[in-house]
């Protein structure tokens, strides 16, 4: 091969390489998902869990799901990412610290829910949440906040 040819073909190769360094990263980036759970006690009671998805650590961003999975008191089960008024989660050091989820379920489409609306949120340094059997307006609680847990699942979601 000549000299020329053979110093275009490493720079190429070079080039290359260096491309799929910066885009290696990207392609094997995790998210984080969260276990929920609180006592709905502004709302009429009952025990509440789900799962947040879709969260980055150390960042502040939007979940791609939240998802009420039972709740004793029996309405409200299934997914909220449909049209949020609020989306915007932080996490540090593989916790949830700050958070401004807002769904009114009427503002939803199928297959989200449209009949109950939920709220986490943050007032004057109290964690504030509710589920209400609503599609128009919720009831967030500084009492029902006391009792919300995040819990970090062992196995991320692995984004492609």
């Amino acid at each position: 091969m000549p000299p020329e040819q053979f110093r275009s073909s490493i720079k190429r190769l070079a080039l290359a390489g260096a491309a799929m360094a910066l885009l290696a990263p990207a392609a094997g980036a995790a998210t984080l998902d969260f276990d929920f759970s609180f006592e709905n006690l502004a709302n009429g009671g009952g025990t509440v869990t789900g799962v947040i998805r879709g969260l980055e650590d150390n960042a502040t961003g939007a979940a791609s799901s939240v998802e009420v999975l039972t709740n004793t008191e029996g309405f409200g089960l299934g997914e909220y990412i449909g049209n949020p008024s609020q989306n915007s989660w932080t996490v540090a050091g593989g916790a949830i610290t700050a958070f401004d989820f807002l769904v009114f379920g009427g503002s939803n489409t199928a297959p989200a829910v449209t009949d109950a609306s939920i709220r986490f949120g943050i007032l004057e340094g109290n964690w504030l949440v509710g589920l209400r059997d609503s599609s128009g307006g919720v009831v967030a609680s500084a009492a029902a906040g006391d009792t919300l847990t995040f819990t970090l699942r062992t196995e991320p979601t692995a984004v492609i």
